[in-house]
């Protein structure tokens, strides 16, 4: 079946095979390609908007390099 993955154990010098089908590896690895794409986004759209990028602050007038008065991380640049 196509859908099917096994948990095989061996009887050769106690190893463990562990059969997987190749769909599920390339969904773990697309969702975690997904999900850092969708950080880095969020990022770049905090940077551009100059945004503090703990709290979305807007950092408009403030000095480069100046604490964030909401929450006091550092600079956003």
């Amino acid at each position: 079946m196509m859908f099917e993955h096994r948990f095989v154990l061996t009887g050769y010098m106690n190893a463990m095979q562990v059969e997987l089908p190749l769909w599920l590896l390339a969904g773990m690895c697309g969702a975690a390609t997904a999900i850092a794409w969708r950080l880095d986004i969020l990022a770049r759209r905090r940077a551009k908007l100059n945004l503090c990028p703990t709290c979305n602050y807007d950092r408009t007038g403030l000095p480069i390099g100046a604490a964030c008065p909401e929450c006091g991380h550092g600079s956003a640049a």
